[in-house]
Parts: structure tokens; sequence; C-alpha cells
């Protein structure tokens, strides 16, 4: 399990692979789940050459995207070949053993600042913000908090989101020349939003 250079090894992945229709593990299990610990020997002697099988993450590491899930069949020589169209695998050989590397997206997450109306591509220097996760959480990295001051291009956080919290961005200081938003449109001072296990943002308004 790596990151999307597929050389950083990503901890904290959960998998479950599970036979298609027709097909069977040797031992005649009904899944198999692979964690750190037999991540690189949990399928030793248990697939059929000519059978095919689904690779689903159940739990993606920390900050990072969850992948949809990945068939590849074992051919009649042995190696392992990946079915699934654009899926983020690949093969390699690492001596004598196949070796399936799974690729994971870090969660990425871009704001930027506009004033109420503005619809210009440019965003609006020198507000502050301050981004906390759901009481009693994290980021990623350990940290409880993340603060940046906007600029005309989007603050990016990449990495640092996980999957499935809610998050708290406020606004503790506006631009030099505007109003504090806490009048003017409380609604827009502090925003909360979901980030779903794909990555996907919810509960953000349009004019957020």
């Amino acid at each position: 399990k790596t990151g999307l250079d597929g050389k950083t090894v990503l901890p904290g992945a959960e998998f479950k692979v599970t036979p298609k229709d027709g097909s069977r593990f040797a031992d005649d299990s009904d899944s198999i789940t692979l964690t750190d610990e037999n991540m690189a020997d949990g399928l030793d002697a248990r697939l059929i050459a000519g059978h095919t099988y689904i690779l689903e993450e159940v739990t993606a590491p920390e900050g990072y995207e969850k992948n949809d899930p990945i068939e590849f069949t074992v051919d009649s020589d042995g190696e392992v070949t990946v079915t699934s169209k654009d899926a983020p695998a690949e093969m390699g050989e690492d001596g004598t053993v196949e070796v399936l590397t799974v690729k994971d997206t870090p969660i990425q997450v871009s704001f930027l600042k506009r004033l109420v109306g503005d619809r210009v591509e440019t965003g609006v220097a020198g507000a502050e913000f301050t981004l906390t996760p759901e009481e009693g959480k994290t980021f990623a990295d350990g940290s409880e908090k993340i603060t940046f001051t906007s600029g005309k291009e989007a603050e990016v956080i990449e990495g640092k989101l996980i999957g499935g919290d809610s998050y708290t961005l406020t606004e503790t200081k506006a631009p030099e020349g505007s109003m504090a938003l806490t009048e003017a449109a409380p609604e827009l001072y502090s925003v909360t939003f979901k980030v779903d296990v794909y990555g996907v943002i919810w509960g953000l308004k349009d004019d957020a």
C-alpha cells in the first residue's frame, strides 16, 4: 500500500479479499482480511491459478481517499493480472514474489477567500483562518489545528484531513479594509463540513 509515487509505504490500511463468483480460495475461506501485520504474506498459498478475486479497501490510511474495489486474476502460470479498468494499482516483481501495489490519493482540500457576491477567480489576501477537527479528533498528522492566511491563490491542504470526519473553518481576522463577517453574515464566519472516505466534501453552501 503506497502513495501515488508508488514508493512511500502507507500504514493503517485494511483490505478484504473475496473470490469472484465461480472462484474460491485454496482453503475455502469466504474472505481474507489484510492489515499491516499480514499485508506481505496474507495471501500466500491461498490463491488458485485461473481464479479471479476482488480486493476491497475497507479502511484507507488516515489522510488518504478510499479506493474502489480492484479485481485481479491469477493466470495459469501463477502471474497476477489486474483486470479492473483504470485501477490505481500496478504489478511488480520482488525477487520471485509477485507484488500488487495499490496506490492511494491523499485527501486534498483547497480554500479561497472571496467577498460575498464576488465571482472572480482570484482570492482576497490577508484573511486569517483556523481549521479544526470535530471534538476529540485530530488531523492525520496528530495536530489539532491548522492556521493559514488567505492569498490570491487557493490555500491547499493535502493529506491531513481524515475521511469520515467533520471540520470547522473559522475566519479569525478579516482582510484590511473589509468588515469581519460575524455581524454581516454570521453563517459564513464559522463553516462546518464533512469529508467522506472518498475525499468528497459535504455540508458547504454554494456561497460559503
